[in-house]
């Protein structure tokens, strides 16, 4: 059997509603999951984890060795370079915090080394570094306003520190040389549309006309904060009645090729060509104990060159997947590069099908039923669960490796009973 689809990857992400997260700090006592403390780094690693998205202009890089992330950015015109966390935190009641090593001096027209926490586009809570002091900033819609500012020190270790409160609904930026003893830089009243629940943490260097190679670097990300678990699959439903751009999803397609679309209430993906689309979970999440399932309203009609698929990631890119490629519908563990089919059943395009995974007691379940969402489920596959499953990122996909056209349907993510 060939496997020939491609590998679930990245691309666009998308906007909408919010799939939220929980709890806060000062808020009521309830069990925290979800939040930007489910990811910290150290900076240890030969090089930069995959938990992080790295880009750069030419000639300017980001490199990591023994504890330090280093972002340079070029002389001349305009040059960047950054980190961006690949998945969404909930930053409701939470802290977060950035060592800082060394901060590099303005020699040229700009410079800006900034923290960001990235609601979408448009909007983020800023701690910025201009060359010659700090700045307590919120983009708004586009535009910025200074809450504070405060001298720097370009030599001095520091570390910045961004909160919020839940009783107040303030936004705090806090600056401390031990991470013992902090210093209010700024505050300011959250803006009633900046919402929390799923952002994204930018790590950025940028210049321009600088006389010399410029660099900043630091020592550790979310270092001082208590680390949360990950949510359970539970939170990510979804029935595209709302559209198919939601932000608890990441969606992506080639141009052209392939086309996600929002049809009668459903999430329908058009396929044209050597093309893919997909959603796949804006956040990791923890599936011990539970299921992940959804509704395969249509498929391609068993064409050779075309697949749609339904599965979990693992960190290590691992997948369990139901695929449906050729003329069946089959229950696919990927471990590494090695794709092994475990369980096939026939595809019939006159029904539709519901697809589950379900762990329990250590053993992964593929289950599958037809037509009702009232009728029993059928097991098709079970194996024994491999590690990682307490961070995992669901996904749909559809696309051909070939000149294949068709369209695909998904709907009742997650809920189906």
């Amino acid at each position: 059997r060939k496997m020939c689809i491609r590998d679930r990857a990245g691309g666009a992400g998308g906007a909408g509603a919010s799939d939220g997260g929980g709890g806060g700090m000062g808020g009521a006592m309830t069990a925290l999951c979800g939040g930007v403390a489910s990811f910290a780094d150290t900076f240890d690693g030969p090089s930069v984890q995959p938990m992080w998205r790295t880009y750069h202009t030419d000639m300017a890089s980001v490199s990591q060795t023994s504890g330090v992330l280093s972002l340079q950015t070029d002389t001349g015109g305009s040059s960047n370079a950054g980190v961006v966390t690949k998945y969404k935190y909930d930053m409701t009641g939470r802290a977060l915090d950035l060592q800082v090593l060394k901060l590099p001096a303005n020699t040229g027209a700009w410079l800006n080394v900034s923290l960001k926490i990235e609601v979408d586009g448009n909007n983020d809570m800023v701690f910025d570094w201009n060359g010659t002091q700090l700045s307590a900033e919120i983009r708004l819609n586009g535009t910025s306003t200074d809450y504070s500012t405060s001298a720097g020190n370009t030599a001095a270790t520091q570390v910045w520190r961004m909160r919020h409160e839940v009783v107040s609904d303030m936004l705090y930026w806090e600056l401390s040389s031990d991470g013992n003893e902090w210093q209010e830089i700024g505050k300011a009243p959250r803006p009633a549309s900046f919402d929390l629940s799923l952002v994204r943490v930018n790590v950025d260097l940028s210049s321009s006309n600088q006389t010399a190679m410029t660099t900043a670097r630091f020592g550790g990300y979310n270092n001082l904060v208590t680390a949360e678990p990950h949510c359970s699959t539970d939170v990510l439903t979804d029935d595209f009645a709302a559209g198919i751009f939601g932000t608890q999803w990441s969606v992506w397609f080639d141009a052209g090729k392939c086309k996600p679309l929002s049809n009668g209430g459903a999430l329908t993906y058009d396929v044209m060509g050597i093309g893919y689309c997909g959603h796949e979970s804006a956040r990791q999440l923890d599936m011990t104990g539970k299921t992940i399932s959804t509704k395969l309203l249509k498929s391609h009609s068993n064409m050779t060159d075309a697949a749609t698929k339904f599965g979990v990631l693992l960190a290590d890119e691992s997948e369990l997947v139901f695929l449906h490629e050729d003329d069946t519908i089959a229950a696919v563990r990927k471990l590494g590069s090695d794709y092994s089919l475990v369980g096939a059943i026939p595809y019939d395009a006159t029904r539709w099908y519901g697809l589950r995974l379900r762990e329990n007691a250590g053993t992964v379940f593929w289950e599958y039923l037809l037509d009702s969402p009232g009728a029993r489920w059928e097991h098709l596959r079970d194996e024994h669960a491999p590690a990682g499953l307490t961070a995992v990122v669901p996904f749909l996909l559809s696309g051909s490796s070939g000149a294949a056209s068709f369209m695909s349907r998904f709907d009742d993510f997650n809920l189906l009973p």
